[in-house]
Formats: structure tokens, sequence, C-alpha cells
């Protein structure tokens, strides 16, 4: 079994390389890129810092609230799209491309 845990080890280790080589590609300069993904990050970490936080909610909700992975990808991508109204994005990326 030494062998499998090791093969896990390297297989996560790859992935948050590849995680963090795409922070570093994500424009982290602007405040607005930085907000979503503290903030979605620290919403992935509430079900496992508190357990018994979605308890009182309807099951739909426990459903989504109570993994890490779901809850911080739902906050991100609603303060994705708070932050960045989905008819701007392309005004941006063509002023950035003609500059």
């Amino acid at each position: 079994m030494p062998v499998l845990g090791g093969a896990g080890i390297v297989l996560f280790g790859s992935i948050a390389v590849s995680g963090f080589r795409t922070l570093s590609e994500a424009g982290l300069d602007d405040s607005s890129h930085i907000i979503p993904g503290t903030v979605a990050r620290g919403a992935g970490v509430v079900p496992l810092a508190a357990p018994t936080f979605s308890a009182d909610l309807p099951a739909r909700a426990q459903t989504v609230l109570g993994s890490g992975i779901s809850a911080g990808a739902l906050v991100a991508v609603l303060l994705d799209l708070f932050l960045h109204p989905l008819g701007t994005r392309s005004h941006q990326a063509v002023a950035l491309k003609s500059s």
C-alpha cells in the first residue's frame, strides 16, 4: 500500500502546482480578481471549520453548502458575476487587445 500513498501524494501535488500556475496567470494585480478568490476560499473552509453551519438549512442548501468545493465554487461564480457583469468582459478584452 505505500506505493498507492506515494502515487496519491504525487497526484495531489501536481494538481496543486497546476492550480498555482493557473492563479499566476489570472491577473491578480487588480483587486476585483483577488476578492472573489479569497472569499471563495474562505467559504470553502466554512464546512470544515463549522460542520453544523448548514444544519438548519433546507436539504438542498445543505447539499451545496455542506461541501467546501461546492460552497467555494458557488461563491466564486456569484462574486465573479457580481463584480464583472456579463456584458463588460468583452469590452475590456477588446480594449486590452487594441492597446
